[in-house]
């Protein structure tokens, strides 16, 4: 029988209102609430609303409990480059092995973070496949057919349509609690060509935070803010608890964002699949997170240990063997100005100035936006996603007008 592990406290939502009603979706206090004009400003800022701020006027986002990481043991500065490589793997292999039950899957891309997941899951269990989504021309695609080919292991390939973040955008947009616009959604495209396959789904997300060297981000450049009706608040730290004692300088930028960005908007594309298969994010598991907040920077700059880790166990696939690649996997600005769906959509979008208003923007800012992006002068794509997530809102706080021809219908 398949095992569902809860979620850690960073990747928990609690809200609560002013009369004291807590839940974990946001959706539930949907009925005669408005917008809060400073959150959807930090949502078109940063990605996501700041402190205990919810996109509903007098909802707040509570603090989940404490997070129990226990100082790793021995420390990773006690041991050799060698030995901290091979401890990482054996922590790998444990993670997996806890999460790993029954027909697994790996959520295998090009890059490192999976393929390390699924060098570990290979070498640990009976029985692994694994599965790689994109765009046709994605650069992801050969090289993740690569991994798996050396691995030993199948592998389901499912090519993305212009059009998978616009399909699968209302269910995201549910799953999410209303939090998931869609360029969380693509990858919602194939739960129900996978799950046929799998019990459960190995996740690598957030890789580049928690063994790398991602700092936090900044927010969208202050003048296009501006001509939205938005601004930049300060910092996106606030509520972010303290990090552990033991976690060293680069450790706690990865703990700072751990509880920001990847907390709030990263876990927002597997949340939906989670409704219809167990997806584990494996590298939150706490032995893993609290031997990696124990690195130093040369161990996280360019994942070098993670390097180091896959040359000593998983040669066959290390970066010197099959050279890993970025970019993006679905090309959302393309789709929004190729496909005749999207274009009705943003026409949808442009045509819509009161709502614009309610949500406290500037109508002729977010038309000017939009038609930039739909004419293909702008790659804005992150910005229309988190537009569209106040678009679909609107509907909520507002059902008593038409709806556009897809998306939310």
């Amino acid at each position: 029988m398949t095992r569902v592990y809860d979620l850690p406290p960073p990747l928990k939502r609690t809200f609560v209102d002013a009369r004291g009603h807590r839940t974990s979706c946001l959706l539930d206090f949907a009925s005669g609430a408005r917008f809060d004009c400073d959150a959807v400003a930090d949502l078109l800022a940063w990605g996501h609303p700041l402190g205990q701020r919810s996109l509903l006027s007098g909802v707040e986002w509570a603090l989940p409990g404490s997070w129990e990481l226990s100082e790793p043991s021995p420390h990773p500065s006690a041991l050799g480059r060698d030995a901290r490589a091979d401890a990482l793997w054996r922590l790998l292999c444990d993670a997996v092995s806890r999460y790993g039950v029954g027909r697994v899957g790996v959520a295998l891309s090009g890059g490192l973070d999976s393929r390390a997941i699924a060098a570990a899951a290979v070498e640990t269990l009976p029985r692994v496949g694994c599965a790689t989504f994109g765009d046709l021309d994605a650069p992801d695609l050969p090289v993740a057919r690569v991994v798996a080919r050396r691995l030993g292991s199948s592998q389901l390939v499912s090519e993305l349509p212009l059009e998978a973040a616009l399909f699968e955008e209302s269910r995201v947009f549910e799953a999410t609690g209303g939090l998931g616009g869609p360029a969380s959604a693509p990858g919602a495209f194939t739960d129900s060509l996978w799950v046929k396959d799998f019990d459960v789904l190995l996740s690598g997300m957030s890789g580049d935070v928690i063994w790398g060297d991602t700092a936090l981000r900044g927010p969208t450049p202050s003048s296009r803010l501006r001509k939205l009706g938005a601004r930049a608040a300060e910092s996106p730290l606030a509520m972010v608890p303290s990090p552990p004692g033991w976690a060293t300088p680069a450790g706690i930028v990865a703990w700072q964002n751990l509880w920001t960005r990847q907390a709030r908007v990263t876990w927002n594309g597997l949340l939906s699949r989670r409704l219809v298969m167990p997806v584990h994010p494996v590298l939150w598991d706490p032995p893993l997170v609290s031997f990696c907040l124990a690195l130093d920077g040369n161990d996280r700059g360019g994942r070098s240990l993670l390097r180091h880790m896959l040359t000593r166990h998983a040669e066959s696939v290390s970066p010197a063997v099959v050279p890993a690649v970025s970019g993006p996997v679905h090309d959302l600005n393309r789709a929004m100005r190729q496909s005749p769906l999207w274009r009705t959509e943003l026409d949808a979008m442009l045509g819509a100035r009161a709502r614009w208003d309610a949500a406290g923007l500037r109508p002729r800012g977010v038309e000017r936006l939009l038609r930039l992006v739909r004419d293909g002068k702008r790659p804005r794509a992150g910005l229309v996603s988190r537009l569209r997530t106040i678009w679909s809102w609107s509907w909520r706080l507002d059902p008593g007008v038409g709806r556009s021809n897809a998306g939310l219908i």
